[in-house]
Formats: structure tokens, C-alpha cells, sequence
């Protein structure tokens, strides 16, 4: 019912009705439904078609629902309650409870139909068979279907041969012939059962049962029939047209199963469901099928829609693009779906289709290209879902500001979606970064206002201030521009920021760590703590003269030394240049132009040319011995590689014994140099004092236990000319063979014999010998 300020438009109806409608009308203003009415609708009298509250019932809804009360009627009444007057009141009760609350169960009696009565012993309804207020009285026998009414008449009428309301009055079957009682006791001809109701005209051969009041069965059926009266047809297909009297079941003819009943073929016919002959189908597979054999298939049917066996009628719903009553006319171009009844009609529209006529889709024109997926609204054409990248607005005809993000803007607000390209902020992108700060790349805002800074130009970065800042003093060629992480840092500093100091005589350090890569002049080692030899020759840079990792001297020796760190000086028998100073080769010693007069190069030095022809033991460069200052030398060496031979001897039973140790043996490692000692042996008759041990050998295990007059503390034996390093490394402790003079040494693994604080083995001493002058042999006997 329309509302008071709605226009009331009538539709066509029966004079009368429409004459009460108007006079209702005329009437609606002065007296208008209940607000209780739902919409304010009502009818004629005012009652209310239907509540507003749901609470509510009655022509006024003035009334509390079932199982509601209160004055709202929100509150529930108690569970078995059909209505009540509070939650401890109950005005009627649910059938099978009662009490003030509804809340005891009544006890019925066994008849009482679903258990249910209306007091303790009365029943709301008897159970089929029994009548009476308490449901104990059973109806007669003799009703046809066992059932009665309250007062015990017998519903659907009596069995044959009784009549009355309860059917308590014995009669005479029409068929039978009875006694005095009207008791049957045998049928007329052609009939039998119970009260002779049976014709024997179906029985095979007219046949009736021997005993027709005792049975209502045929005794057998004629061929093609079945039941207990034969009047049932045996089943299509039955092999030889017979059955099994009882059910009908039978045996079937070729390429047919029994199934369901009857007799089907064991093959339908493909898309056939259920079939009952070779060459026909009953129903089809799915019924997306129709057809006699089910040979075409519903394709113009919608998805899921059944269509009609016999012809392909679609039930429901056309497929997508078609119309008509079989669903095989196509709908208007540009129409996805379209009325069924009228093709040019669309109700709805294909992608990149829009457009209407009135109140229809006629999707005649196409969407704007930049839609996304060329998708729009079919009945106006805005793009609904969205513009592609560059493009804004209802028909995606306007382009994004130029420096959003990947050209990408809101279809509506124009906003840049995923920011701004580089150097430029606001919501839709129209202000330069340098505009807030003149040096800023990349900068981030808050709607239209300058934010921070990201990243800067070369030379500064993005402080906490958010503003860009200088690099830092010590970067070297710049820093990042949006960390301030230098690139590289100024000689002298490292770390991220390059602000800690390299080592002290760091020239300049690795970045990441405090090692050193450069050392200042006249230093070496990864934190530049050691002193090059003083022997190195200057560069033309302002380096370290050595190298940083090993120490050796990267520009050569200066005259009159060699070795790799020049700590060994020249053979004093080399030729001098034109300075004066004496030339040998930094590598092996050699002199660079060759020996003085009289004295002949070997591998070993400059040797006396004369002694070497007379097969002596030749004088080295540095000087010659005496004859009997030589002969000396070797008689002692005899008598020290004796001794040498006799302690290797008694050292090996020590060993064997596993004996304690000896007081002597005590005091020789006490005399063993610690680590770190200081070592004042002589590389050669003169050592330069800034070699840093790195041409000495690792002597720690030569042990000395005599000492001349000049040298009484325990020395660390240094590196002769010539011994190579894997000599030094491999050299053990050395058992000590006490001379007058001087100090002998013996290798545990090797057994060579060394002679003096040089590492000289027996072998080698004949060219040791040679070597040396008269005034070495003359400093090392004196007493």
C-alpha cells in the first residue's frame, strides 16, 4: 500500500473492488494505517498486512508473538510455553507440559499418540487402532484398514462380510454360500479367497486353487502373465514370454540383461542413461543430451541447464549469445546475453561493449582503448577497472602528471600512485626537489609539503636533519649520496666515514679494516711497527725503500751490500766503481765487476788465484790465513767432530734409557736464549743493524754453551752465506762440544757438525775456510 505523500496509481480491477479502493483512498488521509504497520500498509479495515517489530501480531500488531512477552515483546517466555505474562507465568502451555512454567513433562499414557496429551490419563490423539479418551479401547477387527474414529466407527469402511458403523454386523459374501450364521463355507464356481472375492477367468487354464477359501493365489499363470491373480504382464524380452509368477523376474534374450525389473539391453546406445530397447534411449546422459538415441547434445542450453529429449528444448536459460525457444537464433552483435523471447534485446553487454536505449543494453558502442583490459561500465562507459599506465578519468582520456611513477596516477584524485620519478615530490608530482633544498636529488613530502631529502648531488648526502650535508673531510673522491659512505678514503684514515686514523707509521690503511697498505718512509709490516734495512736505496717516491709484507728492498742495495733486505755486505775483495765503492749483485753476492788482482770469483766469494792452483785451501776475498794459522783451524775442526761423534754417541743412550734428566742437561737449557732475545751475532765481518732478522735464520734451537772472553751471554746463531732457508727451519737442538777456543754444534737430526756461532756444516767447511783472511781466524783464536 503506498504511503500518504506517494503517488497512488491504481491498476485495472473489478468494478466493485475499485470503488472501495477510492473511497478507501479519499479515507486513507484523514485516517492513515498504524504506525505498527510495516511501511504503514494496511488493509481495508486498517488492519496491518504485517507487523513492523517482528515481535509483534494481530490486525494492530498490539500482541506478543508465540514465546514472546513484555512491552516490547523482546523478552522470551520460558521454553515450553506457548505464551505467557512474565518469565514465571505461562498462559498456555506446549501439549505434553503443564504446571504455572510449563516446566512438567506429562506423563502419557501408552496410546496417546506421538506421546502427547492434554492432562495425566487424556490424550491429545490415539495411536492408529484405539479410540476413547484414554485411548485403551482397540477399533473393531473387522474395519478394512485397523482404524476408527474417536467414537470407534471404522474409517475407509469393513472387510467383506461386515457392515455397521463399527462393522460389528456379519453379512453373506455376494459369492459365497453360507449357513445359517452367515458364515461362508464354500465359494460359488469361477470364484475363491477368504470371502470368494476372486475370479479364477485369470488363473491358467480357468483353473481355480483346490482349496479356494484358504488361498488368494492362482495356482499357475498363463504364459506371458504373472501375480497372485495372473494379471500382471510378464516384462518385455523375456526369453520364451514367461516370468516368475511371484515378481515377474525372468530370463532375457540375447544382448539383454535383467535390471531394475525388466529386461534391458546390456549395451545403450552412447549418451544413452537408461534405455529398454537396442535402438532407443529413455533418458540421457546428464539430459544435456535429447534425441532418440540421445545423438545431439544441448549446446545452446546454459551451462547445467536440461533440455527436452524429444526435441532439445531448452528448460531454463539459453547459453551465452543465443534466443528463442530452442535457443538457436544469435543475439544482436555485441550482446553477451540477450532476452529470450528477443535477441535485440541485450541484458548484458560483451567486453569492450557499452550502451543503452531506454531501460535495455543495446552494447552497440565500443569502450575507450586505455580502459585496463578494454573493460567499461556497460550501461555508461566508464572504465571500471581502470586506466592503463599515463591515464586518468571516468573514460581514461586524460593523461597522468608527467612525473608520477611509472606514469601511474588514481583513475579519479589524480594522484601519483607509486610516487614521483626522481627529484620531484607532492601528490601529483608538480614540484622539484630542488626547489626546497638546491642540492637534493631525491626527496620524499607529506602531501604537498618538502619532506626530507634522500639522496644529493656528488659531494654531499642527506644529513639527519633530513637536509644534504658536505661529505666528509677525509672522503676521497666523493661519498654516496644518499648514506655518505665514502668511496674512498684521504692517506691516513679509514672507516665507513673515513673519521678513525691509520696506525702511526701508516702512509695509508685499508677502508674496511686497520691494516696497512702503504707505510711511511723506512717501515714495513701489516701496521708498519718494522724498520727497513738502512742499506735500501731510496726511490724516486716518497715510499717506504722496502717492501710493505716482506721487507725486503724494493729499489736495491746501496754499494757495498746485498741480499734481499741488503743486510750482507759485499765481498771486500770486489772491484770498487769509479766512487770507490765496492759493486756486487744484490741477488748472490757476486761481485757486479768481478774480483781485485790475485783473487779468483767462485760461488762462494773472491779466493787467493795463486793458493787455489797450488791446491790449497785458498784465501777469501776478505782476507787470507797464515799457513799455520789454517793447519790450526784444521786440527781443531778434526778434534771438535770427535767429540761432536763421541756426544752423539752418549746423547742416544741418554735418550734410550728415558733416564731423568742430567744436571749438565739442565744447565743446557738454561742456557738456551728466550724468545724475543736480542740477536748480536754477525751475519758477515760486518752487519748492518737495521736488516730486522728477515736474512738471519730461526735459530732459536741452536743452543751455545761456551762463550769466548768477548761474548758471555747464550746468542742466537744467524744465517751464513749460502745455507738455504729450509736449513734453517729444520735445524734442532744442538748438543754443545766444548773447545778452548770456540764453540761447536751438532744438529740432532742431521748430525752435521757446526762450527762457531755461523751455521756451518763439516761439509761445507773447506769453502767456509777459504772464505775468511788472516785477521778473522786472528780474532777468532785470540785467547
Amino acid at each position: 500500500m503506498a504511503r500518504k505523500d506517494e503517488n497512488i496509481h491504481p491498476t485495472p480491477m473489478e468494478p466493485e473492488v475499485n470503488r472501495l479502493f477510492h473511497a478507501w483512498c479519499q479515507d486513507y488521509s484523514l485516517n492513515p494505517c498504524s504506525i505498527k504497520c510495516k511501511d504503514s500498509v494496511c488493509d481495508l479495515y486498517r488492519n496491518c498486512l504485517e507487523c513492523a517489530d517482528q515481535n509483534f501480531t494481530g490486525g494492530t500488531c498490539n500482541r506478543c508473538i508465540e514465546g514472546k512477552y513484555g512491552s516490547q515483546c523482546d523478552l522470551n517466555c520460558p521454553l515450553s510455553c506457548l505464551s505467557c505474562d512474565s518469565a514465571t507465568k505461562c498462559s498456555l502451555c506446549k501439549k505434553g507440559f503443564n504446571d504455572i512454567t510449563c516446566s512438567v513433562k506429562l506423563e502419557c499414557l501408552d496410546n496417546c499418540y506421538n506421546d502427547t496429551c492434554l492432562y495425566p490419563s487424556i490424550c491429545d490423539l490415539c495411536k492408529d487402532g484405539y479410540f476413547g479418551d484414554h485411548c485403551n479401547v482397540s477399533c473393531s477387527e473387522n474395519c478394512r484398514y485397523g482404524t476408527c474414529t474417536e467414537g470407534g466407527s471404522c474409517i475407509g469402511g469393513c472387510k467383506d462380510g461386515f457392515s455397521g458403523a463399527k462393522c460389528e454386523l456379519k453379512i453373506c459374501p455376494v459369492n459365497c454360500n453360507c449357513d445359517q450364521n452367515n458364515r461362508c463355507f464354500g465359494c460359488k464356481e469361477n470364484y475363491f479367497g477368504p470371502s470368494c472375492s476372486l475370479t479364477c477367468s485369470s488363473c491358467k487354464d480357468y483353473q481355480c486353487p483346490e482349496h479356494p477359501l484358504m488361498t488368494e493365489k492362482c495356482n499357475a499363470c498363463e504364459e506371458g502373465t504373472y501375480g497372485n491373480l495372473c494379471n500382471e504382464t510378464c516384462r518385455q524380452h523375456c526369453l520364451n514370454n514367461r516370468c516368475n509368477q511371484d515378481d515377474g523376474s525372468c530370463a532375457c534374450g540375447k544382448e539383454y540383461k535383467f535390471e531394475g525389473g525388466k529386461c534391458v539391453p546390456s549395451t545403450c546406445p552412447a549418451n544413452c542413461s537408461t534405455c529398454t530397447l537396442l535402438d532407443s534411449c529413455d533418458t540421457c546422459v546428464d539430459k544435456y543430451y535429447y534425441g532418440e538415441t540421445c545423438e545431439h547434445e544441448c549446446t545452446h542450453c546454459s551451462a547445467g541447464t536440461n533440455c527436452k529429449k524429444t526435441d532439445g528444448y531448452c528448460w531454463s536459460l539459453c547459453a551465452d549469445g543465443f534466443a528463442g525457444d530452442y535457443c538457436n537464433v544469435l543475439c544482436n552483435e555485441g550482446c553477451q546475453k540477450c532476452q529470450r523471447n528477443n535477441h535485440s534485446v541485450c541484458v548484458s553487454c560483451i567486453t569492450r561493449r557499452y550502451g543503452i536505449n531506454g531501460q535495455y543494453y543495446t552494447c552497440n558502442n565500443l569502450c575507450k582503448n586505455k580502459c585496463v583490459n578494454n573493460s567499461c561500465n556497460a550501461w555508461n562507459g566508464y572504465c571500471n577497472q581502470g586506466c592503463v599506465n599515463g591515464y586518468k578519468g571516468f573514460y581514461c582520456t586524460d593523461t597522468c602528471p608527467i612525473h608520477c611513477l611509472n606514469e601511474t596516477c588514481q583513475q579519479y584524485t589524480f594522484v601519483c600512485v607509486h610516487g614521483c620519478d626522481d627529484g620531484y615530490y607532492g601528490r601529483q608530482c608538480l614540484y622539484r626537489c630542488k626547489r626546497a633544498e638546491w642540492n637534493c636529488l631525491v626527496c620524499t613530502s607529506k602531501n604537498d609539503t618538502f619532506g626530507s631529502c634522500l639522496r644529493c648531488t656528488n659531494g654531499s648526502y642527506p644529513g639527519y636533519s633530513g637536509k644534504c650535508v658536505p661529505c666528509g673531510p677525509n672522503c676521497y673522491g666523493g661519498c654516496n649520496s644518499s648514506t655518505g659512505e665514502c668511496y674512498a678514503c684521504e692517506d691516513g684514515y679509514r672507516g665507513s666515514f673515513c673519521n678513525v686514523s691509520c696506525a702511526s707509521n701508516c702512509k695509508s690503511c685499508l677502508q674496511t679494516n686497520d691494516e696497512c697498505n702503504v707505510c711511511k718512509e723506512e717501515f714495513w709490516g701489516s701496521d708498519c711497527l718494522n724498520n727497513c734495512s738502512t742499506h735500501c736505496k731510496q726511490g724516486n717516491d716518497s715510499m717506504s725503500t722496502c717492501e710493505i709484507n716482506s721487507g725486503n728492498c724494493k729499489h736495491g742495495c746501496l754499494p757495498e751490500s746485498h741480499g734481499l733486505q741488503c743486510s750482507l755486505l759485499c765481498d771486500k775483495h770486489c772491484l770498487a766503481s769509479e766512487g770507490g765503492a765496492l759493486e756486487c749483485n744484490q741477488m748472490d753476492g757476486h761481485c757486479t765487476l768481478g774480483c781485485g788482482n790475485g783473487y779468483k770469483q767462485t760461488n762462494t766469494g773472491c779466493i787467493d788465484d795463486q793458493m787455489n792452483q797450488n791446491g790449497g785451501a785458498g784465501h777469501g776475498t776478505s782476507g787470507s790465513v797464515i799457513g799455520g794459522a789454517v793447519g790450526g783451524v784444521f786440527g781443531l775442526l778434526t778434534v771438535a767432530l770427535i767429540i761432536g761423534l763421541l756426544i752423539i754417541v752418549r746423547r742416544r743412550r741418554q735418550d734410550s734409557t728415558d733416564g731423568p734428566k742430567t744436571d749438565a742437561a739442565d744447565k743446557m737449557d738454561e742456557a738456551k736464549p728466550s724468545k724475543g732475545h736480542v740477536n748480536n751475532a754477525k751475519e758477515s765481518p760486518t752487519t748492518s743493524t737495521n736488516d730486522n732478522n728477515l736474512d738471519r735464520p730461526s735459530d732459536s734451537k741452536l743452543v751455545v754453551t761456551r762463550t769466548s772472553k768477548e761474548q758471555r751471554k747464550t746468542n742466537q746463531l744467524i744465517q751464513s752465506a749460502g745455507k738455504t732457508k729450509d736449513l734453517e727451519n729444520n735445524a734442532k737442538c744442538k748438543t754443545p762440544v766444548e773447545d778452548a777456543s770456540k764453540d761447536v754444534l751438532q744438529d740432532k737430526d742431521t748430525d752435521d757438525v757446526y762450527y762457531n756461532l755461523n751455521k756451518v756444516a763439516a761439509k761445507d767447511l773447506e769453502a767456509f775456510v777459504a772464505a775468511k783472511d788472516k785477521s778473522y781466524y786472528l780474532e777468532e783464536f785470540k785467547v
